[in-house]
């Protein structure tokens, strides 16, 4: 009986088959490069912890084609003076991302405690050739998106003792639609208590502003004429801009106070190069403070 032979692969399935693994690996070479450019990026723009990043294209060979479904950018436990990325004008390859999220935890900026913040920004594109050669993010445009902030009581003892250093002992508690502070103060060797319970409001989407329901001095209920003169000095109790370093990349719309948390929710951008912080008014912020 004789031989049985099976047909052998043919040269073009053998090609196809080897262009198709050329591509996967390019494919994940190019996957690599973005993650690690981005990484890098950031990296220099923080101290410490720990900065991760994810990208997935759109199909399996979108990033050969500039195509990125979601970038998925997350850290936990860096020190950092601000966000530091912008969008620059400029021509060459780009590289288009449907979806960037952020999202990043226990994290200090300008050395406030930042429990938690996310950001979601459509339609974004980069510099597809820097990514390549130079492992460098250069962003092009982003849409406009959303994000929100949540800190702690941490975080505003932080930023009233860096405001108001002549306070000592700052004790803040959250609760739902209520700041309570509790503070002292020395003036001629003679120690005064203040208390206060507080609502907030948002202004011009970047101010948090007190406004006094119950103040105590001393134990004893304060005059009305006290209490306008403290929360002229205090007000606006947080700005955003600044003291959170988010000048340009948030606009508040909304702000929460629940059981031990403050959420702010607003608008996330990303400024082009060269943004400056708008000075805050004086004579607007007389107008806003109660």
């Amino acid at each position: 009986m004789g031989e049985v032979s099976y047909p052998l692969m043919s040269d073009n399935l053998k090609d196809a088959a080897a262009a198709g693994l050329g591509l996967l690996i390019l494919t994940g070479f190019l996957n690599h490069r973005a993650e690690h450019a981005i990484v890098h990026d950031l990296a220099k723009t923080v101290q410490g912890g720990k900065i991760n990043a994810t990208v997935n294209g759109r199909g399996m060979f979108g990033l050969l084609f500039g195509q990125a479904s979601t970038v998925f950018i997350s850290g936990s436990g860096f020190k950092s003076d601000g966000f530091k990325f912008r969008v620059q004008r400029g021509s060459g390859l780009r590289a288009y991302v449907a979806r960037l999220n952020l999202s990043f935890t226990d994290f200090t900026v300008r050395d406030v405690p930042v429990r938690r913040y996310v950001a979601d920004f459509p339609s974004v594109s980069i510099d597809g050739a820097r990514v390549i050669f130079d492992e460098r993010i250069i962003m092009r445009t982003a849409g406009e998106g959303i994000a929100e902030a949540t800190v702690g009581p941490e975080a505003l003892a932080a930023i009233f003792a860096r405001k108001f250093p002549q306070y000592k002992n700052v004790k803040i508690a959250l609760r739902p639609g209520v700041v309570d502070v509790s503070a002292e103060a020395n003036a001629l060797g003679i120690t005064t208590r203040v208390e206060s319970s507080s609502s907030t409001a948002l202004s011009e989407g970047r101010y948090v502003l007190l406004s006094a329901s119950k103040v105590l001095v001393n134990g004893k209920e304060a005059s009305p004429e006290f209490v306008k003169n403290l929360y002229k000095t205090i007000n606006p109790a947080v700005d955003i801009y600044k003291d959170l370093g988010l000048g340009g990349y948030f606009y508040a719309t909304r702000l929460d106070l629940e059981d031990g948390v403050l959420k702010v929710r607003g608008r996330a951008l990303i400024p082009g190069k060269g943004h400056e912080l708008d000075k805050p008014d004086a004579r607007k912020l007389e107008e806003k403070r109660p």
